[in-house]
């Protein structure tokens, strides 16, 4: 269990919110005094002004007393998922695929990644390192941008005697 006290939450929630004190209480129909005593845990709110707090922060009564014991982000994706209506949940899913296929892109590209000064690479694997790369603006090289770097790393290579083979 977590060392989060329902003072801490509620003080916390109340923050959120731009309240005082006062302007809670006044929310709650309780004095300052009362909320003060809630947040320093001298004194616990009653059971119905716990449901009134979570209400008015806008979370479950167990999110007060414990925290926000379900942080997962799949956790919060699958609740918001399941507010949708059917064509929208369509779309996230769609959109979550997508973002899949190009992280998974991404990962395959980075895995050809091989340190230079580790193994000698052929002309083949050089090649294949260079057509992967992109111009300082973001876009595809052209072939003459490709072959200028291809000839660049081929002279620095054949050059540096610092190989594991």
């Amino acid at each position: 269990m977590n060392d989060i006290h329902l003072g801490e939450m509620i003080n916390y929630y109340r923050k959120q919110n731009g309240w005082t004190m006062k302007q809670l209480g006044e929310k709650m129909g309780k004095t300052e005094s009362a909320i003060s005593l809630w947040i320093s845990n001298k004194r616990s709110p009653m059971v119905d002004d716990l449901d009134k707090l979570s209400k008015l922060f806008g979370v479950s009564p167990e999110t007060l007393m414990f925290g926000d014991t379900n942080t997962s982000i799949i956790d919060k994706t699958v609740k918001t998922l399941q507010k949708l209506e059917v064509p929208r949940q369509e779309k996230v899913l769609e959109f979550a695929e997508t973002h899949l296929k190009e992280q998974k892109e991404e990962e395959k590209r980075a895995s050809k990644i091989v340190p230079f000064k580790k193994k000698r690479l052929s002309d083949e694997e050089l090649w294949d390192v260079v057509e992967h790369g992109v111009a300082n603006d973001g876009t595809e090289q052209t072939d003459y941008e490709k072959q200028f770097f291809f000839n660049l790393l081929r002279e620095h290579l054949d050059n540096d005697d610092e190989y594991e083979d």
